[in-house]
């Protein structure tokens, strides 16, 4: 890179920083006019940079397919290209990083900056005296919508505390969030990945407490192109902590206490000569099982984000997925 457009380059993102602290210093005041007036300064800053025809090649140079930088869904336009991908690297993305996308827009409506589940942790991250607590999902499992739709149903609960405040949002019942079930053409057999239906319900989750903790997107917020309503994410609570809240124990996984009861699963699944978990769920409705294979699921991830796991259980809940595995269709596994 030349010296002349380095320093553009260096120009630029000095601008979108000191726009986005800007940003982030009036989320902690609290004040949502001082918010919005904020979010609006720091999007004419990005506009105002990118217009320059260095910074626009640079910009479009991260979108380039052979890159492999950004992934592009749908027909985007070289202009659009540019403004989510200067509006991504305003809310503190890095190309490469697999923490956005860029959705086509409509010929109503612009093009979008998608935010992955690793870009909402990011810019949560970011906040104010942030601090992001569990991510909890649920196993996906099958449901029958009115008019025969089938649905991943996935349920979770997620929490976060920005400045002081504690927000909790929770996705049961009546506000799981649904992703339509993907069959092949030929076989009808299900091609949907569980870990990635599992990712897409996390990344709902964490957009709910991006959402309530800002009250603003801030980032052009794309929503899932195929969620199926009724979708939703409920906030079911948002409390000030006190000044010096003690953080609560960590309490120890139940997972070895899950080994006869998984296995008692795989008994029942072969009696019956199952394919899909969800249809052996939906006609024998075992309470028992379903409840164990939930907290193994919860598990896994929770051995995933750890540090420092405990290598006798990680060893333990990988034998316990390995069997999951063999019960799912071939191209549906994870």
């Amino acid at each position: 890179m030349g010296e002349v457009i380095k320093s553009t380059v260096n120009k630029m993102m000095d601008t979108l920083d000191a726009a986005r602290t800007h940003w982030l210093t009036a989320v902690a005041e609290g004040n949502p006019l001082m918010v919005a007036l904020a979010e609006a300064d720091a999007k004419a800053a990005m506009l105002e940079q990118i217009r320059n025809q260095q910074v626009a090649a640079v910009l479009l140079r991260f979108c380039d397919p052979e890159l492999a930088m950004t992934e592009i869904v749908g027909q985007v336009s070289d202009s659009e290209k540019i403004r989510c991908t200067g509006l991504a690297i305003l809310s503190g993305f890095v190309p490469g990083k697999d923490e956005y996308a860029i959705f086509s827009g409509t010929r109503n409506a612009p093009s979008k900056v998608y935010v992955k589940e690793a870009g909402y942790r990011k810019i949560l991250a970011m906040l104010p005296q942030a601090q992001i607590g569990d991510v909890q999902v649920g196993f996906p499992r099958i449901e029958q919508l009115d008019g025969g739709i089938e649905v991943w149903a996935v349920e979770g609960r997620a929490d976060c505390t920005v400045a002081g405040k504690r927000h909790v949002v929770e996705a049961t019942g009546q506000f799981a969030i649904r992703l339509p079930v993907k069959r092949a053409r030929e076989g009808n057999a299900v091609i949907d990945n569980v870990d990635g239906i599992a990712a897409k319900a996390r990344r709902r989750l964490l957009q709910q407490l991006w959402r309530k903790a800002t009250g603003s997107a801030f980032v052009d917020d794309a929503n899932d192109a195929d969620a199926v309503p009724p979708d939703g994410v409920e906030v079911i609570e948002t409390t000030a902590l006190p000044a010096a809240a003690p953080e609560p124990a960590k309490q120890p996984l139940p997972l070895l206490r899950l080994e006869a009861e998984f296995n008692d699963l795989v008994t029942k699944l072969d009696e019956v000569n199952a394919t899909m978990l969800g249809e052996w769920a939906a006609e024998f409705r075992s309470q028992t099982h379903l409840e164990a294979l939930n907290l193994a699921w919860q598990a896994w991830n929770k051995i995933a984000a750890a540090e420092k796991p405990d290598p006798r259980v990680h060893s333990h809940i990988t034998s316990l997925k390995n069997e999951l595995k063999k019960l799912l269709p071939a191209k549906a596994k994870p």
